[in-house]
């Protein structure tokens, strides 16, 4: 009998462990989730949802920081900041993008002709200036709100067209939607074939620009 109730309480003691063990699992995957979604983007975030972002950053604090970080003024940066809430962007993600690219250079020529802040080639830039409905100039690609426009436009179907894959986006963004598909098809062993050192180093830079955001509050 006594051996019987030593085995049961051992079983409970089992259940209770095994109870807290998986509770805690539980709470840290979802406290790890929550870290992914409002401070180190997911390789599946979704940046459509600015929820976090707004309760977290005021308009106003976003505008001055982007500012701050970019040197390209307030009107700029309000409009940068404009565009990307009416198109569905991470103003943040956007941000990092843009340092990537041209380090906030408005004047930036690559060596293959990509110009302005978000580095938009002919290629790209002529078709977004049609779908807009505005007049397309090479020259006018230097202009930060006439790039902004065309670029983030450009980023917003690549959101619809990936389904919000942030690294199928990036990738895409950087070597184009023939470069992703031949990127991807030459990496079929890899666990994200769409990952790449450039999606990398835009979530990595959006990641610090959070956390500098955080610091601040």
């Amino acid at each position: 009998m006594i051996q019987k109730k030593k085995i049961a309480i051992v079983m409970m003691i089992a259940l209770v462990v095994g109870f807290l063990f998986v509770n805690k699992a539980e709470i840290s995957e979802e406290k790890d989730a929550i870290i992914l979604k409002t401070t180190e983007l997911a390789k599946t975030i979704d940046p459509v949802d600015l929820e976090p972002l707004i309760e977290i950053w005021t308009r106003d604090n976003l505008i001055k920081y982007i500012n701050e970080e970019s040197k390209l003024g307030e009107d700029v940066s309000t409009y940068l900041y404009d565009q990307c809430i009416e198109k569905e962007l991470d103003p943040v993600l956007v941000l990092g993008l843009i340092k990537l690219e041209s380090n906030f250079d408005t004047n930036l020529v690559s060596y293959a002709g990509a110009r302005g802040l978000g580095q938009l080639m002919e290629n790209t830039a002529k078709p977004w200036a049609k779908n807009l409905g505005i007049e397309y100039s090479r020259e006018k690609l230097f202009e930060p709100k006439y790039n902004i426009r065309l670029f983030t436009s450009h980023l917003q179907y690549l959101f619809k067209v990936y389904d919000n894959d942030i690294h199928q986006v990036l990738t895409a963004y950087n070597r184009g939607q023939g470069g992703l598909k031949k990127y991807v098809a030459s990496r079929g062993g890899h666990r994200n074939p769409a990952e790449s050192v450039y999606s990398n180093r835009v979530i990595q830079l959006t990641s610090n620009y959070r956390k500098n955001l955080e610091n601040e509050q």
